[in-house]
């Protein structure tokens, strides 16, 4: 196999392993992502009880405030009573009275519902906090194994950055340039390997496929993977990289 294909080859396993490099450095791991979408699930629960919690106790204080003003405006009528002249003055007088009254024993009635839902909010969240520590410890143990990885997979990333830009140095420019697009085309995977179909007759003709879409391959074409200086390119597949990793026999 000539030389560009074996450069090439090595510096697609170098991007391959690049790309999984930095999946680790910016990703979380697999094998974290469950605890973590239920520790973020679990603390923005805890959150939202909280906001419950400080938005009952408002409503609560404004309640109680409006009841003591208007139980303050009820008796304030009712002291009037004695100095009412006319009839009509008495009935308007009580009619004051009833409706402060009323609206005093509805701000009542909303202070103890949001006393209850406080403390409704306030239990959950105390059971949920108690639930939360076991969760959060592995999180954080997890997480700082993490962490303690990245700069030794930083370290290799730096490496395998200088590695891929000597083999893109490597190949000649018109080569490199060729690679780079079809990378990009294929999402990171340019390349078309060439494989020998078996054969229950040993002595007969060679055959040979390309991997990616079983479309066959020329003998011509595979003598020029095996020997050009130039990028060959596949006949099919959208024109990937022909490469051949192992040795074939005719």
């Amino acid at each position: 196999m000539s030389q560009l294909t074996d450069t090439v080859l090595e510096l697609h396993g170098v991007l391959t392993r690049i790309e999984a490099l930095n999946k680790q450095v910016n990703e979380v791991p697999a094998s974290m992502k469950e605890l973590q979408q239920e520790h973020d699930s679990t603390q923005a629960e805890i959150e939202a009880l909280r906001a419950i919690i400080d938005e009952t106790e408002i409503e609560r204080r404004s309640a109680e405030g409006e009841a003591v003003e208007l139980t303050t405006k009820a008796d304030g009528y009712q002291a009037q009573i004695s100095d009412v002249q006319t009839q009509r003055e008495y009935g308007a007088l009580l009619s004051e009275i009833d409706t402060s009254k009323g609206q005093a024993k509805e701000s009542e009635e909303r202070a103890i519902a949001a006393t209850e839902r406080h403390d409704e909010a306030a239990k959950t969240l105390e059971e949920l906090t108690e639930r939360f520590k076991d969760q959060d410890q592995a999180y954080q143990e997890q997480l700082a194994e993490w962490e303690s990885q990245r700069p030794g997979v930083k370290k290799e990333l730096k490496a395998k950055d200088a590695e891929a830009e000597a083999l893109r140095q490597a190949l000649p420019a018109q080569a490199r340039a060729i690679f780079q697009r079809l990378y990009d085309m294929h999402d990171g995977q340019p390349l078309a390997r060439i494989v020998s179909v078996d054969r229950v007759n040993k002595k007969a003709k060679a055959i040979w496929r390309c991997s990616e879409c079983n479309y066959s391959i020329r003998p011509q074409l595979v003598v020029e993977v095996r020997t050009s200086e130039e990028i060959v390119l596949s006949e099919c597949c959208r024109q990937k990289i022909l490469v051949i990793e192992d040795p074939i026999t005719e």
